[in-house]
């Protein structure tokens, strides 16, 4: 009696959802879903990455239900910290789709925007704090560019979020960062545009810019 209880520490974890496919063939059988995170920069160890794989749709058809969630925690000693956020700024998390007639389908979901929470209007009662997601549906390509059949129509719908939030805004503020962004590309070829009526994603031209920043092996790329 008159002992105080100490306060449990919950972990702050990354909770990957897969939830469901849809634009399949009317007759697709039940598909699958995965994904994998590759973690071995931080941890220092091989082979080491975070994944996940749901059990096939209980139905098959135009659109399938998936379930798998699935945490992930994050890790508290400073300079693996450091590397795992500079990994959600530079690093997708990559899905994969299994179970198509066509061949296996892939998408890549960027996760920085669990870092970059809008600002909060302080005058503004509604206005409440928010929790770091990426959740929406996703177009799946074809794993092998060259598959033949493969529709165009699919899509997967996934969630990635935390349970708290990864930087504070006075972090952010403070944070050193540099916002790098391609406003335009000039004399290409007339072949290489986009003309009208051209849906991007069908380009069959996609451009990289890689850079190089001091202090940092590794070459960032912008697609």
């Amino acid at each position: 009696e008159g002992l105080e209880e100490m306060p449990v520490e919950v972990p702050t974890v990354m909770r990957v959802k897969i939830l469901g496919v849809r634009g399949l063939p009317e007759e697709a059988e039940p598909v699958t879903a995965s994904y994998k995170y590759d973690l071995t920069k931080w941890r220092g160890e091989e082979n080491n990455t975070w994944e996940g794989e749901c059990e096939p749709a209980e139905e098959g058809g135009v659109e399938q239900v998936l379930q798998l969630e699935q945490e992930h925690e994050i890790p508290k000693e400073a300079s693996q910290l450091a590397e795992f956020l500079l990994d959600l700024v530079r690093q997708p998390l990559a899905f994969k789709v299994g179970g198509i007639a066509a061949g296996g389908g892939v998408f890549d979901v960027g996760l920085i925007d669990l870092l970059w929470l809008p600002p909060r209007n302080p005058d503004d009662d509604e206005d409440l704090p928010q929790l770091p997601v990426v959740s929406g549906w996703f177009k799946v390509k074809p794993e092998d560019p060259e598959a033949e059949g493969f529709p165009d129509t699919i899509e997967a719908h996934v969630s990635v979020e935390m349970n708290r939030v990864v930087l504070e805004e006075h972090e952010i503020k403070d944070a050193n960062v540099i916002d790098i962004s391609v406003k335009s590309l000039h004399q290409l070829p007339a072949a290489w545009l986009l003309q009208e009526g051209d849906d991007p994603e069908d380009h069959k031209y996609a451009y990289t810019l890689r850079y190089s920043l001091p202090g940092v092996e590794k070459m960032n790329e912008i697609e």
